[in-house]
């Protein structure tokens, strides 16, 4: 018996503890194996494993990966995806070196310390504002910040890269009546609701032409969006035709 009954509800047993706690050994042992087969299967198979999220990094993929596909012409790659959360970033990121060679995100010196990980870059796009397309707002030249006081604007959260912040906060001192709300995932669902809210959208120069609800143009700051790969030092041998090939001078 593993349970006792008594007046306050039930109580393991001597039985029952002794019982828990063998599980909690062989849920560990569990997890550990698994984990150990799927770090041997990236480690000794010919395909790259490689995790993105729903947001930017999926842009990049599908804008770039044809230019990167010339220099890789036989590699295989398997995409593993996750969410646009917060917790789908941190998952993401500690995956890799187990479930994922490597991920495709954001360019951070810091986000990489965070995760005790590796970062190349790979590219650099400027930064263009979306307008839905039912409003007059521009003649197609580059905007400049202070045109958008007073308009709603979506960009990525507030601590999601060092990026974002700085334009965020460089848009509150050059637009103090702009309103600035937070999307955490660029898809055509998400980016519809804006169009819809009548809001325009903080996006890269690789995304305008996924969107059709938006007409597109520069917006006047000098931050750029820098894209990096995240892998774990000690995997940078095995990675290292991949790198030379895709990677710009940082």
């Amino acid at each position: 018996m593993v349970f006792q009954r008594t007046n306050q509800g039930c109580i393991l047993t001597q039985a029952g503890i002794s019982l828990y706690r063998d599980l909690l050994e062989i849920n560990k042992l569990y997890e550990e194996a698994i984990a150990n087969a799927t770090y041997a299967q990236i480690h000794s198979s010919d395909v790259l494993f490689v995790g993105i999220m729903s947001t930017f990094a999926e842009a990049f993929m599908t804008n770039t990966w044809h230019n990167i596909r010339q220099k890789l012409i036989r590699q295989q790659i398997q995409i593993n995806h996750y969410g646009s959360t917060f917790s789908d970033m941190e998952a993401m990121f500690k995956k890799v070196g187990t479930a994922t060679a490597m991920c495709v995100d954001i360019y951070d010196v810091d986000l990489a310390r965070k995760y005790k990980l590796s970062v190349r870059k790979i590219s650099s796009f400027p930064l263009y504002v979306g307008i839905p397309c039912n409003i007059e707002f521009h003649s197609g030249q580059t905007i400049p910040l202070e045109a958008l006081s007073g308009y709603s604007i979506a960009l990525p959260p507030k601590g999601r890269a060092k990026v974002f912040d700085r334009i965020h906060k460089e848009l509150l001192q050059k637009a103090p009546d702009i309103k600035i709300e937070a999307i955490e995932e660029y898809t055509i669902l998400s980016m519809n609701e804006c169009s819809m809210k009548q809001q325009f959208v903080l996006i890269t120069q690789n995304q305008i032409a996924h969107y059709p609800f938006f007409s597109f143009a520069p917006l006047d700051t000098a931050q750029m969006v820098d894209f990096g790969v995240y892998y774990k030092k000690h995997d940078e041998k095995m990675l290292s035709d991949f790198l030379k090939k895709i990677v710009i001078d940082e």
